[in-house]
């Protein structure tokens, strides 16, 4: 397990995935880093959310019988040029596993919050400037945004673990205007 803080707990190396009967592969895989600022971040980005999954697959796990649940970015329904390379990184990993294995899902999340969330995102950021009395500063074109809580998403995850091998998007059934 790869922690964002650098450290590791064990190295996918020294895991012999075979030695579980599991069928189930769920890639939340995410090393988020939508602009690296060099080769090796771009790297690392790529490796973690599209190559080390296929990695462990291919050759610890194998893909007989094996169930994929994909989790990506809605970032990946958007045009190309919206794209960051996080969410590419995403996309080459469906890509690959649609393409060499049988039973894939993607399941698309959006804007996700909840505690201990430090993105500096819309939620957590409001939330500093609200209660440091600062002004909230908004764009000056409209924004809308689909939040939903962490655990509304764990749950929807869970549940996509029974669907048929699809694509799926876990959003909020409403969309919040920034100027609302």
């Amino acid at each position: 397990v790869y922690h964002s803080d650098g450290t590791v707990e064990r190295r996918a190396g020294d895991y012999d995935a075979r030695s579980s009967d599991s069928k189930l592969f769920l890639n939340i895989a995410a090393a988020y880093n939508p602009r690296p600022a060099s080769p090796k971040e771009l790297l690392d980005v790529i490796w973690s959310n599209a190559g080390l999954p296929a990695d462990l697959i291919g050759k610890q796990i194998g893909g007989d019988n094996l169930k994929i649940i994909q989790i990506g970015s809605y970032f990946q329904l958007l045009g190309l040029k919206h794209q960051s390379t996080y969410s590419l990184s995403k996309s080459i990993a469906a890509k690959y596993l649609e393409a060499n294995y049988d039973d894939v899902s993607c399941v698309y999340l959006f804007d996700t919050f909840g505690p201990n969330d430090d993105r500096k995102r819309v939620i957590d950021t409001f939330i500093t400037q609200i209660i440091a009395q600062k002004p909230i500063k908004l764009p000056a074109q409209d924004v809308v945004i689909n939040i939903s809580h962490v655990s509304d998403v764990c749950k929807a995850i869970m549940e996509s673990l029974s669907l048929p091998a699809s694509e799926y998007c876990v959003m909020s059934e409403d969309n919040l205007s920034l100027r609302d």
